[in-house]
């Protein structure tokens, strides 16, 4: 039976890196599963500025409550919040990502 992964759900990549028997699958596992938001509200922010419709606005919702902004505020303007440490949330997002990678290739 095939299965392909959903490969932004870390869970799945998980799953598909140890039945690939990957050689550095703890590393790969340990980086994937690292603590953070920002994989699931950049890939909100994508699927938004791809389908543009209510539905994936809506999926928005969790982000503004947690940057604390009002509900309405247009999802264009999320990823440019500042967000505590002064950069913007588009920055700490790159950041998470980045640190995700490094440790995954450790």
């Amino acid at each position: 039976v095939f299965w392909e992964p959903k490969w932004f759900d870390s869970g799945q990549a998980i799953r598909a890196a140890q039945q690939l028997r990957i050689a550095n699958f703890a590393a790969v596992s340990a980086g994937l599963g690292l603590a953070g938001h920002g994989i699931d509200e950049l890939r909100a922010c994508r699927n938004f500025l791809a389908h543009r419709n209510q539905l994936s606005d809506d999926e928005l919702d969790p982000l503004r409550n947690r940057l604390r902004v009002p509900m309405s505020t247009p999802a264009e303007q999320l990823a440019n919040t500042v967000v505590p440490g002064g950069i913007c949330l588009f920055d700490e997002w790159c950041a998470e990502v980045l640190q995700r990678a490094a440790a995954a290739v450790q």
